[in-house]
């Protein structure tokens, strides 16, 4: 489907979405996705080669992608049944650094997209809560790491796209352009801000934290992935032609770091790229 057509769907769709959590918002927050945010979209220019060292491909459709923190994934799959409100297969695999398959959890009490999944050390957070309100049951589950047994669960909105874990906090990205965190105890908002990232808005897809707290954001309608600092201040941006083929509103785009190297998962594969 063209850009332009997936645009008009896009706006047709999710505009007026609000998003509340309670609580206090944080530093720089803001009122909607419409958010001007920090410095417009394209006035860094691209500060950084995002340059592509290792790719893999998913064992079936990917909905997300996490590093384990010891060189292995955690990956979140959704194989789709042939009725819209029948169950759908969920997945949830850890492979060790070779690609080996460590653990599967498989789960169909669901037919809600699954979008995001992020890794605590003793915790796999798995989001069910996507731009389709259609779809359910919004929510975004705990499950064991171990046994894969459901903990807890917190309900979502409509529009929460990708998640990470950094600190104490549960992060979320929000289509419209905003960044969400949460206390990973409880589900509390404990701030909230606009991005202003990406125009159009209702793109934003993937995020992911470094240790230090910088925040990648990336879009499925751009092959820009930008680089905020912890303060959600925008510091630089890079291009990858991973990005640059024709994805649509339904393409997942999820993003994850291992601690030296952004993870990419887009269009059925894993892909590890190098800053520089």
């Amino acid at each position: 489907m063209p850009r332009l057509a997936v645009l008009l769907l896009v706006l047709a769709s999710g505009s007026g979405c609000a998003l509340y959590f309670g609580g206090d918002d944080g530093p720089g927050a803001g009122d909607d996705g419409a958010d001007p945010g920090p410095g417009g979209t394209d006035d860094l220019g691209d500060s950084f080669e995002l340059v592509k060292t290792r790719s893999i491909a998913g064992e079936y459709p990917i909905a997300g992608v996490d590093s384990d923190r010891h060189g292995g994934l955690w990956v979140a799959y959704q194989i789709r049944s042939g009725d819209y409100y029948a169950m759908d297969e969920t997945r949830v695999v850890h492979l060790d650094p070779n690609g080996t398959k460590l653990k599967e959890f498989v789960y169909r009490d669901e037919y809600t997209n699954v979008s995001g999944i992020a890794f605590s050390g003793d915790a796999v957070w798995l989001n069910y809560g996507n731009w389709d309100a259609s779809s359910g049951n919004l929510h975004v589950r705990k499950l064991d790491a171990e046994t894969g047994e459901r903990i807890t669960s917190f309900g979502m909105p409509i529009g929460i796209i990708d998640l990470d874990v950094h600190g104490d906090e549960l992060r979320l990205s929000y289509e419209w352009n905003e960044l969400i965190g949460l206390d990973l105890a409880t589900g509390g908002q404990k701030w909230r801000v606009g991005t202003g990232l990406f125009d159009p808005g209702g793109t934003q897809r993937g995020i992911a934290t470094t240790d230090d707290g910088k925040i990648w954001v990336a879009s499925w309608w751009t092959d820009r992935i930008y680089l905020l600092d912890s303060s959600f201040q925008k510091i630089g941006s890079g291009r990858t032609k991973l990005l640059d083929a024709d994805l649509t509103i339904d393409s997942g785009v999820q993003l994850a770091w291992d601690g030296s190297q952004l993870i990419l998962a887009v269009d059925g594969q894993i892909h590890w790229l190098t800053p520089r």
